[in-house]
């Protein structure tokens, strides 16, 4: 290599040197020699000085480099909102405990049962439970308009009360007091209808054949055998008689009926046949249990 091709080399360099960093470089003419020129005499081409760009410095700074203030946190008043408290504060009422004394289950008092518009066995014979008869609170009778509405053949007018042929006039005055009538219901599959009266406050009911107009007087309100034929009525007490209250409808019409006194305190009162029935008695102060049956026309008891 001769020295002007060592030459050429270096300033080469010189030129790359200078250019180094920038993203894009001047187009770059290679520089010619005449290389038949003896080496001491300079070239006959003047030689352009190459022109050296200053490397660009960018606006930004690079991420790792920056530094980045932390923004402060605005800070917030937090004002503490004051509960006002009540003037005045319920007092706890004192409980007072109660001593409560066992109830004998011939104490015990039922709710009172609402009597349905159609009477059956199963709902009367209810009526006399041993647990209930002694304390029965009067039982309670639906709105009369209503029950009348549901039977087909009854009809209120003011102060009077048609049950089929039977009529009733209420009476504000009489020599035991003032005297109402109230239709209850009617006997399924029976002609019997259940009229209650009240007479000076005292209540009883009676029963009518709504065909013929037939009446009998019972002292509450009375089951009927499974014939229809007799109708009983458990009497605990009512004046001086205790017992079970029979009457017998024969024809459309009432037998006399019947008090049957051998059986006191009577309860839990179950028709067995068309002539007999079962009943719970107060004999040698204990219940014992009885049967009412009839023989020859004659009702007797035999408590077992």
């Amino acid at each position: 290599m001769n020295q002007c091709q060592i030459i050429t080399l270096l300033l080469s360099a010189s030129v790359l040197s200078g250019c180094a960093g920038l993203k894009g470089r001047a187009p770059e003419y290679p520089i010619v020699v005449d290389a038949s020129a003896p080496p001491s005499a300079p070239a006959s081409t003047a030689i352009s000085a190459p022109v050296q760009l200053a490397p660009v410095t960018p606006a930004a700074k690079p991420i790792s480099d920056a530094k980045v203030a932390p923004v402060a946190e605005p800070t917030m008043q937090r004002t503490p909102i004051a509960v006002e408290e009540a003037t005045e504060k319920a007092t706890p009422a004192a409980v007072t405990p109660v001593s409560v004394a066992p109830i004998a289950t011939s104490q015990a008092k039922p709710i009172a049962s609402t009597v349905p518009s159609l009477l059956d066995a199963a709902f009367t014979e209810g009526l006399t439970s041993c647990s209930t008869i002694a304390n029965r609170p009067p039982v309670t009778l639906m709105p009369e308009d209503r029950v009348i509405a549901e039977s087909g053949g009854a009809l209120r007018l003011g102060s009077s009360l048609r049950v089929g042929a039977g009529l009733f006039d209420d009476q504000a005055t009489s020599a035991v007091g003032p005297v109402t009538y109230r239709y209850v219901a009617s006997y399924r599959g029976l002609s019997a209808d259940l009229v209650q009266i009240t007479e000076g406050g005292v209540i009883s009911y009676i029963l009518l054949n709504r065909h013929t107009g037939a009446q009998a007087r019972l002292s509450d309100i009375p089951t009927p055998s499974p014939d229809g034929r007799y109708f009983a009525a458990a009497v605990v007490k009512r004046f001086d008689f205790t017992g079970v209250e029979i009457i017998e409808q024969v024809g459309g019409s009432w037998a006399k009926g019947v008090q049957v006194s051998d059986a006191p305190a009577p309860c839990d009162l179950r028709w067995l046949t068309g002539d007999s029935l079962s009943v719970r008695v107060w004999n040698n102060g204990a219940r014992r249990d009885a049967v009412v049956q009839s023989s020859n026309q004659t009702w007797t008891t035999t408590i077992r």
